[in-house]
């Protein structure tokens, strides 16, 4: 048997010599269907991969599998399958899918290599397209991932309750503060007040207290004013408002100078004048009670 790879003119002997072409282009396994695979976690898998490899050793491609690139794909797929098997049953979906899977198809590449080398052919590289849960696993995932995310929820709606709280707690700690220490002081601002008033309040008890035998006669005395009385009153007032205004009529100049000299007084001196003349009224009060 002759391998012939360069290109030219050949003699073959009709009937006993038999040409058969090889195509040594890198050519493509691609998996029509996923295929099914076991994790550590005994959970399903679907796995959709290629496989690309050529012809390295015609001679021996044709005395493994007779030449026959259907034969040798099957057997290369096989080699794959059973190594992805074993890999998968090691490992969890999360090392699968991202975690160790350049890793997982490096070391499938090499062990497919190993077989490959077998039939003549030499696989190039090994690749997962596409990881998938099958639809019975998914919903499973699904439905603990939705109870996942429920308790998370839940974690967070008890902590945000908590924390809601212990802040109204805190707000009617520090309100209760607030009030107690307002009320304090208002307490010691109405003492610091009612100290300085205690005396005056003393004062007035004791005026209220001379003035209360007098009040009944007073009010008696009220009741008993005649209209004759108040006319009397009313005369008197009158006269001396004429009497006012008689100096600053007749004399304005003495009047003038009058009020001139009172401007120019002293606090003192015109409290003097005032408590003299209040003096004088008190005394005239007492002798027309005492007629």
């Amino acid at each position: 048997m002759g391998i012939k790879k360069e290109p030219g003119l050949y003699f073959k002997v009709p009937i006993l010599d038999n040409v058969r072409y090889f195509d040594v282009r890198i050519l493509t396994i691609d998996t029509a269907e996923p295929e099914r695979f076991l994790t550590s976690e005994k959970k399903n898998v679907l796995v959709d991969l290629f496989v690309k490899w050529r012809i390295a050793d015609v001679r021996q491609y044709y005395v493994s599998v007779g030449g026959d690139e259907v034969r040798a794909q099957t057997r290369l797929l096989q080699t794959v399958n059973d190594g992805l098997r074993a890999e998968f049953g090691n490992r969890t979906v999360h090392d699968v899918v991202s975690g160790e899977r350049d890793k997982i198809m490096e070391l499938m590449r090499q062990k497919a290599n190993e077989d490959a080398g077998k039939i003549g052919v030499e696989v190039f590289d090994v690749r997962m397209k596409r990881v998938d849960l099958p639809q019975e696993v998914s919903e499973s995932v699904y439905r603990r991932m939705d109870a996942e995310r429920k308790r998370v929820a839940n974690e967070l709606r008890s902590t945000g309750a908590a924390e809601a709280e212990r802040i109204r707690a805190d707000a009617d700690r520090q309100r209760e503060i607030i009030v107690a220490q307002a009320y304090r002081d208002a307490q010691r601002i109405k003492g610091e007040g009612d100290g300085p008033a205690l005396p005056c309040y003393r004062r007035c008890r004791c005026i209220e207290a001379l003035c209360a035998p007098s009040a009944p006669r007073v009010k008696r005395n009220g009741r008993q004013i005649s209209p004759a009385m108040g006319n009397v009153l009313l005369t008197a007032f009158a006269l001396m408002l004429v009497i006012e205004g008689i100096l600053p009529f007749l004399v304005p100049g003495i009047w003038r100078e009058t009020f001139r000299r009172l401007t120019e007084m002293t606090d003192g001196q015109i409290r003097f004048i005032g408590l003299t003349s209040m003096l004088a009224g008190l005394l005239l009060l007492y002798f027309v009670r005492r007629l």
